[in-house]
């Protein structure tokens, strides 16, 4: 039986690893919270990893609100950076397989198509040039290791974008939405599985990087719309520009992830975003 250890377990990908692992007792899944196990903590990490005879990490534990990350520099990095340096020698000491959770954020925005895992980075805020040395950290590491790079992350779980158009649009008549912005949402559920199949496939570790996010290119007021219109919520929504909300953290213009590697590369299938939105809908209203 493989036995996984999963950090940052109360974040959004942490929930829904945690509700789709009930289907795989193939598995033996040892969830901890940020709370219960700080990645920045090389001991602890240690301790947890000997104690549950570790063989495979699921780094989910980040720093990851944008905005914050322009005044808690020292934060993000000592998470996002070091916390994966401390993971990263614990796996070449122990031999241990380790997979990290990225962002679309490591690149600038300045592509006119899709991002392939090739291509060059070029952070332009913080938070992303924090994730990008954590990835360095993977790159780099004598261990197996990869890097999925995902974008607009939603689930039933947490903050996120989804479940914040909802509250908003029942209390507010009006929202303005950022509609200069183009990416593709990712359901936390469908990452899920597919970190799963990777566990499970012994070629997942041949490559260091692998793209995933759900099919189709939108834009934040876009997506906003589709929440809308399938919650049949009465509220106009208003298109803006970035400079609008004066954000610290600039946001790169186009953040489309392309996937067609590890759908390759694993024979997968990735539905619409619009379809894995419409099940993540039935789950908020749970």
């Amino acid at each position: 039986m493989i036995k996984v250890l999963v950090t940052g377990s109360e974040g959004q990908l942490g929930q829904s690893l945690k509700l789709v692992s009930k289907n795989y007792s193939n598995i033996e899944w040892n969830f901890f919270s940020k709370k219960q196990l700080d990645i920045r903590k090389f001991d602890q990490i240690i301790r947890v990893v000997l104690n549950k005879k570790i063989q495979i990490i699921i780094n989910c534990a980040a720093y990851t609100n944008v905005e914050n990350s322009e005044r808690e520099f020292t934060k993000a990095f000592e998470v996002n950076s070091n916390g994966v340096k401390n993971l990263v020698n614990v796996c070449e000491k122990l031999k241990l397989k380790l997979i990290h959770i990225s962002t679309d954020y490591v690149f600038d925005g300045k592509k006119n198509g899709e991002y392939q895992e090739n291509n060059k980075t070029n952070p332009i805020s913080i938070y992303a040039k924090s994730k990008f040395e954590g990835e360095n950290n993977i790159i780099r590491s004598n261990s197996e290791t990869l890097v999925i790079r995902t974008s607009w992350l939603f689930s039933p779980y947490g903050k996120n974008f989804v479940k914040t158009i909802i509250k908003r649009s029942k209390h507010d008549g009006e929202i303005k939405v950022v509609n200069d912005q183009f990416g593709k949402p990712t359901y936390a559920m469908d990452l899920a599985q597919v970190i799963i199949a990777l566990i499970l496939n012994k070629n997942s570790f041949k490559n260091k990087v692998y793209h995933f996010a759900n099919s189709g290119k939108t834009s934040w007021y876009n997506f906003a719309k589709k929440i809308i219109s399938y919650k049949k919520i009465e509220c106009k929504l208003v298109p803006v520009s970035s400079s609008f909300f004066n954000y610290k953290a600039i946001r790169p213009e186009n953040s489309t992830l392309s996937t067609k590697f590890i759908e390759k590369s694993f024979n997968l299938e990735i539905r619409s975003w619009n379809l894995s939105l419409k099940d993540c809908l039935k789950l908020i209203d749970e």
